[in-house]
Protein backbone atom coordinates (compact mmCIF):
# COMPACT_ATOMS: atom_id res chain seq x y z
CA UNK A 1 0.00 0.00 0.00
CA UNK A 2 2.96 2.69 -0.05
CA UNK A 3 1.72 3.88 -4.10
CA UNK A 4 -1.69 4.57 -2.02
CA UNK A 5 -0.47 6.22 0.93
CA UNK A 6 2.27 8.68 -0.98
CA UNK A 7 -0.07 9.56 -3.30
CA UNK A 8 -2.98 9.99 -0.62
CA UNK A 9 -0.22 12.05 1.29
CA UNK A 10 0.69 13.93 -1.77
CA UNK A 11 -2.78 14.93 -2.30
CA UNK A 12 -3.34 16.92 1.17
CA UNK A 13 -4.89 13.97 2.80
CA UNK A 14 -3.90 14.09 6.38
CA UNK A 15 -5.04 10.94 8.34
CA UNK A 16 -6.17 7.37 7.94
CA UNK A 17 -8.61 4.97 9.65
CA UNK A 18 -7.39 1.21 9.33
CA UNK A 19 -9.77 -1.63 9.84
CA UNK A 20 -8.71 -4.99 9.09
CA UNK A 21 -10.07 -8.68 9.50
CA UNK A 22 -8.72 -11.03 11.89
CA UNK A 23 -6.61 -12.85 9.82
CA UNK A 24 -2.79 -13.56 8.81
CA UNK A 25 -2.72 -11.21 6.00
CA UNK A 26 -4.68 -8.95 6.82
CA UNK A 27 -2.76 -8.04 9.75
CA UNK A 28 0.11 -7.85 7.68
CA UNK A 29 -1.61 -5.28 5.70
CA UNK A 30 -1.86 -3.20 8.80
CA UNK A 31 1.53 -3.78 9.76
CA UNK A 32 2.39 -2.03 6.88
CA UNK A 33 -0.07 0.91 6.84
CA UNK A 34 1.29 1.69 10.32
CA UNK A 35 4.76 1.88 9.13
CA UNK A 36 4.29 3.44 6.45
CA UNK A 37 1.80 5.88 7.28
CA UNK A 38 4.39 7.06 10.06
CA UNK A 39 7.02 7.72 7.47
CA UNK A 40 4.66 9.49 5.04
CA UNK A 41 3.77 11.66 8.11
CA UNK A 42 0.05 10.47 8.28
CA UNK A 43 -1.87 10.80 11.71
CA UNK A 44 -3.68 7.00 12.36
CA UNK A 45 -6.86 7.95 14.37
CA UNK A 46 -8.74 4.72 14.17
CA UNK A 47 -6.93 1.19 14.32
CA UNK A 48 -9.35 -1.87 14.88
CA UNK A 49 -9.27 -5.26 13.91
CA UNK A 50 -12.78 -6.88 13.54
CA UNK A 51 -14.28 -10.33 13.88
CA UNK A 52 -13.16 -12.80 10.36
CA UNK A 53 -15.63 -13.33 8.06
CA UNK A 54 -18.23 -10.58 9.63
CA UNK A 55 -19.80 -7.65 7.74
CA UNK A 56 -21.77 -6.77 10.64
CA UNK A 57 -19.83 -3.19 10.40
CA UNK A 58 -22.67 -0.80 11.69
CA UNK A 59 -20.90 0.03 15.06
CA UNK A 60 -17.84 0.12 13.62
CA UNK A 61 -18.63 2.76 11.08
CA UNK A 62 -20.37 4.90 13.10
CA UNK A 63 -17.50 4.78 15.58
CA UNK A 64 -15.03 5.31 12.71
CA UNK A 65 -16.78 8.45 11.33
CA UNK A 66 -16.65 9.96 15.08
CA UNK A 67 -12.58 10.34 13.87
CA UNK A 68 -13.11 12.29 10.64
CA UNK A 69 -10.38 10.26 8.86
CA UNK A 70 -9.60 11.22 5.56
CA UNK A 71 -8.57 8.26 4.48
CA UNK A 72 -10.10 5.10 5.17
CA UNK A 73 -7.91 1.22 4.38
CA UNK A 74 -9.53 -1.97 4.63
CA UNK A 75 -7.57 -4.91 5.13
CA UNK A 76 -10.73 -6.97 3.75
CA UNK A 77 -12.25 -9.73 1.56
CA UNK A 78 -14.19 -9.41 -0.96
CA UNK A 79 -17.37 -9.81 0.88
CA UNK A 80 -16.41 -7.74 3.92
CA UNK A 81 -15.04 -4.83 1.16
CA UNK A 82 -18.44 -4.93 -0.25
CA UNK A 83 -20.24 -4.77 3.17
CA UNK A 84 -18.38 -2.09 4.79
CA UNK A 85 -18.95 -0.07 1.37
CA UNK A 86 -22.81 -1.01 1.64
CA UNK A 87 -22.59 0.23 5.68
CA UNK A 88 -20.49 3.56 4.95
CA UNK A 89 -23.45 4.18 2.35
CA UNK A 90 -26.06 3.75 4.91
CA UNK A 91 -24.77 5.74 7.71
CA UNK A 92 -23.66 8.57 4.88
CA UNK A 93 -19.91 8.44 6.02
CA UNK A 94 -17.98 9.78 2.62
CA UNK A 95 -14.28 10.25 3.52
CA UNK A 96 -11.99 11.50 1.08
CA UNK A 97 -11.07 8.20 0.04
CA UNK A 98 -12.10 4.31 0.60
CA UNK A 99 -9.61 1.28 -0.34
CA UNK A 100 -9.42 -2.30 0.24
CA UNK A 101 -7.31 -5.32 -0.50
CA UNK A 102 -8.71 -7.81 -2.64
CA UNK A 103 -12.44 -6.79 -3.14
CA UNK A 104 -12.21 -3.94 -5.10
CA UNK A 105 -9.90 -5.80 -7.84
CA UNK A 106 -12.82 -8.23 -8.85
CA UNK A 107 -15.42 -7.51 -11.08
CA UNK A 108 -18.04 -8.64 -8.48
CA UNK A 109 -17.57 -6.14 -7.21
CA UNK A 110 -18.59 -3.61 -9.08
CA UNK A 111 -21.53 -5.77 -10.13
CA UNK A 112 -22.82 -6.06 -6.67
CA UNK A 113 -22.38 -2.27 -5.60
CA UNK A 114 -22.97 -0.86 -9.06
CA UNK A 115 -22.67 3.19 -8.84
CA UNK A 116 -21.56 2.96 -5.33
CA UNK A 117 -18.25 1.29 -6.40
CA UNK A 118 -17.49 4.42 -8.12
CA UNK A 119 -14.42 6.35 -6.54
CA UNK A 120 -13.17 2.97 -4.87
CA UNK A 121 -10.06 2.30 -4.78
CA UNK A 122 -8.13 -1.32 -4.64
CA UNK A 123 -4.72 -2.95 -4.65
CA UNK A 124 -4.17 -5.50 -7.27
CA UNK A 125 -0.92 -7.60 -8.15
CA UNK A 126 -1.77 -7.56 -12.03
CA UNK A 127 -4.07 -5.61 -14.15
CA UNK A 128 -3.62 -6.19 -18.32
CA UNK A 129 -2.88 -2.75 -18.50
CA UNK A 130 0.19 -2.86 -16.46
CA UNK A 131 2.70 -2.66 -19.25
CA UNK A 132 3.74 -6.08 -17.82
CA UNK A 133 5.12 -8.47 -20.79
CA UNK A 134 2.60 -10.69 -22.56
CA UNK A 135 -0.48 -9.15 -20.23
CA UNK A 136 -2.60 -8.11 -23.03
CA UNK A 137 -1.55 -11.39 -25.17
CA UNK A 138 -2.33 -13.97 -22.38
CA UNK A 139 -5.65 -11.72 -21.26
CA UNK A 140 -6.72 -11.62 -25.26
CA UNK A 141 -6.31 -15.35 -25.15
CA UNK A 142 -8.01 -16.06 -21.94
CA UNK A 143 -11.23 -14.12 -23.02
CA UNK A 144 -11.21 -16.36 -26.49
CA UNK A 145 -11.27 -18.81 -24.36
CA UNK A 146 -13.79 -18.25 -21.95
CA UNK A 147 -15.39 -14.95 -22.99
CA UNK A 148 -14.43 -13.07 -20.44
CA UNK A 149 -10.98 -10.71 -20.02
CA UNK A 150 -8.64 -12.26 -17.04
CA UNK A 151 -8.45 -10.93 -13.83
CA UNK A 152 -5.96 -11.51 -11.23
CA UNK A 153 -6.71 -15.47 -9.88
CA UNK A 154 -5.86 -16.21 -13.65
CA UNK A 155 -2.99 -14.31 -14.13
CA UNK A 156 -1.60 -15.74 -11.21
CA UNK A 157 -1.94 -19.34 -12.05
CA UNK A 158 -0.42 -18.74 -15.55
CA UNK A 159 2.77 -17.48 -13.90
CA UNK A 160 2.96 -20.30 -11.13
CA UNK A 161 3.01 -22.77 -14.18
CA UNK A 162 5.51 -20.03 -15.80
CA UNK A 163 7.84 -19.83 -12.50
CA UNK A 164 7.38 -23.92 -11.91
CA UNK A 165 8.81 -24.31 -15.72
CA UNK A 166 11.54 -21.80 -15.22
CA UNK A 167 12.74 -23.75 -12.38
CA UNK A 168 12.83 -27.15 -13.38
CA UNK A 169 14.35 -26.14 -16.98
CA UNK A 170 17.17 -24.52 -14.95
CA UNK A 171 17.75 -27.39 -12.58
CA UNK A 172 17.47 -29.79 -15.55
CA UNK A 173 15.86 -32.22 -13.13
CA UNK A 174 12.71 -33.38 -11.66
CA UNK A 175 14.57 -33.43 -8.40
CA UNK A 176 12.56 -31.76 -5.48
CA UNK A 177 15.48 -30.39 -3.66
CA UNK A 178 17.12 -29.11 -7.03
CA UNK A 179 13.81 -27.71 -8.08
CA UNK A 180 13.36 -26.16 -5.19
CA UNK A 181 17.04 -24.61 -5.04
CA UNK A 182 16.23 -23.18 -8.03
CA UNK A 183 13.43 -21.07 -7.11
CA UNK A 184 15.05 -19.72 -4.24
CA UNK A 185 18.05 -18.28 -6.24
CA UNK A 186 16.45 -17.90 -9.15
CA UNK A 187 15.38 -14.44 -10.82
CA UNK A 188 12.50 -14.52 -13.48
CA UNK A 189 9.77 -12.53 -15.42
CA UNK A 190 6.84 -14.02 -15.44
CA UNK A 191 3.03 -12.54 -16.56
CA UNK A 192 2.92 -10.98 -13.03
CA UNK A 193 5.75 -9.52 -13.17
CA UNK A 194 9.46 -10.02 -11.57
CA UNK A 195 10.22 -12.80 -9.84
CA UNK A 196 12.49 -13.21 -6.40
CA UNK A 197 12.42 -14.42 -3.38
CA UNK A 198 14.77 -14.32 0.23
CA UNK A 199 16.47 -17.09 1.93
CA UNK A 200 12.96 -17.54 3.32
CA UNK A 201 10.43 -17.35 0.31
CA UNK A 202 9.64 -14.02 0.72
CA UNK A 203 8.82 -12.20 -2.45
CA UNK A 204 11.39 -8.97 -3.10
CA UNK A 205 10.96 -7.78 -7.03
CA UNK A 206 7.22 -7.98 -7.03
CA UNK A 207 5.41 -4.54 -6.70
CA UNK A 208 1.87 -4.25 -6.83
CA UNK A 209 -0.70 -1.48 -8.29
CA UNK A 210 -3.53 0.36 -7.30
CA UNK A 211 -6.57 0.57 -9.64
CA UNK A 212 -9.59 2.83 -9.07
CA UNK A 213 -13.22 2.33 -9.86
CA UNK A 214 -14.21 5.16 -12.08
CA UNK A 215 -17.36 4.90 -14.19
CA UNK A 216 -18.47 1.37 -13.33
CA UNK A 217 -14.95 0.59 -14.91
CA UNK A 218 -11.48 -0.32 -13.28
CA UNK A 219 -8.80 1.68 -13.96
CA UNK A 220 -5.35 1.35 -13.30
CA UNK A 221 -4.16 4.51 -11.27
CA UNK A 222 -0.99 4.11 -9.73
CA UNK A 223 2.61 3.60 -10.17
CA UNK A 224 1.64 7.03 -12.39
CA UNK A 225 4.25 6.04 -15.04
CA UNK A 226 1.64 3.34 -16.15
CA UNK A 227 -1.86 4.65 -15.43
CA UNK A 228 -4.84 4.86 -17.43
CA UNK A 229 -6.36 7.62 -15.49
CA UNK A 230 -5.25 10.02 -13.05
CA UNK A 231 -6.24 8.89 -9.26
CA UNK A 232 -9.84 10.61 -8.36
CA UNK A 233 -9.49 12.55 -4.92
CA UNK A 234 -11.74 12.97 -3.17
CA UNK A 235 -14.36 10.09 -2.77
CA UNK A 236 -17.69 11.85 -4.20
CA UNK A 237 -20.79 12.04 -1.47
CA UNK A 238 -23.03 8.98 -1.61
CA UNK A 239 -26.28 11.26 -2.38
CA UNK A 240 -24.67 11.95 -5.95
CA UNK A 241 -25.40 8.74 -6.76
CA UNK A 242 -27.31 7.07 -9.74
CA UNK A 243 -30.24 4.70 -8.08
CA UNK A 244 -28.07 1.45 -7.78
CA UNK A 245 -29.40 -2.29 -9.31
CA UNK A 246 -27.65 -4.64 -6.63
CA UNK A 247 -26.83 -8.03 -8.01
CA UNK A 248 -25.62 -11.14 -6.18
CA UNK A 249 -21.44 -11.72 -5.48
CA UNK A 250 -21.07 -14.53 -8.11
CA UNK A 251 -18.64 -17.02 -6.50
CA UNK A 252 -14.63 -17.10 -7.14
CA UNK A 253 -14.91 -20.85 -6.83
CA UNK A 254 -13.61 -21.78 -10.68
CA UNK A 255 -10.31 -19.58 -9.64
CA UNK A 256 -9.76 -20.71 -6.80
CA UNK A 257 -9.74 -24.29 -8.04
CA UNK A 258 -7.35 -23.82 -10.35
CA UNK A 259 -5.17 -22.20 -7.78
CA UNK A 260 -5.84 -25.53 -5.72
CA UNK A 261 -4.93 -27.78 -8.45
CA UNK A 262 -1.42 -25.74 -9.68
CA UNK A 263 -0.72 -26.65 -5.43
CA UNK A 264 -1.44 -30.03 -6.19
CA UNK A 265 0.66 -30.26 -9.24
CA UNK A 266 3.80 -28.13 -7.18
CA UNK A 267 3.32 -30.79 -4.07
CA UNK A 268 5.19 -33.26 -5.63
CA UNK A 269 8.36 -31.36 -5.81
CA UNK A 270 7.74 -28.46 -2.91
CA UNK A 271 5.94 -30.15 0.06
CA UNK A 272 8.74 -29.83 2.23
CA UNK A 273 9.32 -26.33 0.98
CA UNK A 274 8.79 -23.68 3.81
CA UNK A 275 5.37 -22.53 3.20
CA UNK A 276 6.49 -18.65 2.48
CA UNK A 277 8.22 -20.43 -0.47
CA UNK A 278 5.35 -22.00 -2.18
CA UNK A 279 2.82 -19.25 -1.26
CA UNK A 280 5.24 -16.47 -2.60
CA UNK A 281 5.02 -18.61 -6.06
CA UNK A 282 1.65 -18.39 -6.50
CA UNK A 283 1.02 -15.20 -4.87
CA UNK A 284 3.82 -12.80 -4.87
CA UNK A 285 1.86 -9.81 -4.48
CA UNK A 286 4.34 -7.83 -2.01
CA UNK A 287 7.89 -7.05 -1.68
CA UNK A 288 6.75 -7.24 2.74
CA UNK A 289 6.15 -9.81 4.40
CA UNK A 290 2.75 -11.51 4.49
CA UNK A 291 1.25 -14.49 5.59
CA UNK A 292 -1.79 -15.86 3.93
CA UNK A 293 -5.09 -16.68 5.33
CA UNK A 294 -5.06 -19.98 7.05
CA UNK A 295 -7.40 -21.72 4.92
CA UNK A 296 -4.82 -21.37 2.00
CA UNK A 297 -1.87 -22.31 4.41
CA UNK A 298 -4.00 -25.39 5.80
CA UNK A 299 -4.14 -26.37 2.41
CA UNK A 300 -0.68 -26.61 1.83
CA UNK A 301 0.22 -28.11 5.00
CA UNK A 302 -2.42 -31.12 3.65
CA UNK A 303 -0.99 -31.58 0.64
Amino acid sequence: LDLLIESASNAGLNTIALVYSGSDFPREVARGVRTKAATAGMKLVFDEEYRQGSTDFADLVRRMQATRPDLVIGGTYLNGSIAFVREARRQNFSPKALAFTVGPALVEFGDTLGPDADGILGVVAWMRSGNVPMAYDFSFRYKEMTGRNAGVHAAYGYAAGQVLEAAVRLADSLDRDAVREQLRVMKFGSLLGRYRVDDSGIQLAKKTFVMQWQNGRRYLVLPEQLRENPVIYPLKPWSCNAPRQIQPVYSQLCGYYCLYFLFWCCASYLNEMDTNIIVNILFPITHTTIEHDEKIKQFIKNI
